[in-house]
């Protein structure tokens, strides 16, 4: 299946893995990075991350509750809520 541009639907779309910096927790916030692959449209320029980057930023979220598993605030369902 190819890729559409959620912008203009144009399936000319390119993939570039990139480090990704998100923050997570409520409170004590720390950074996290990830490197994920970022769609970009080269007929209208725009550039998203889509569920695969998101499914690598929640591994990143629970490798970090593995390391440090006394961190505060970690209560989340997905990435979606630490950013």
């Amino acid at each position: 299946m190819k890729l559409q541009c959620p912008s203009c639907k144009s399936r000319n779309v390119t993939t570039v893995w990139t480090k990704h910096t998100f923050q997570y927790g409520a409170v004590n916030l720390v950074n996290l990075m990830a490197n994920v692959p970022v769609r970009r449209c080269k007929c209208c320029g725009e550039a998203w991350l889509d569920h695969i980057s998101e499914i690598i930023m929640e591994r990143v979220i629970k490798d970090f509750e593995v390391q440090y598993p006394k961190y505060p605030n970690q209560q989340h369902t997905s990435y979606q809520d630490v950013i």
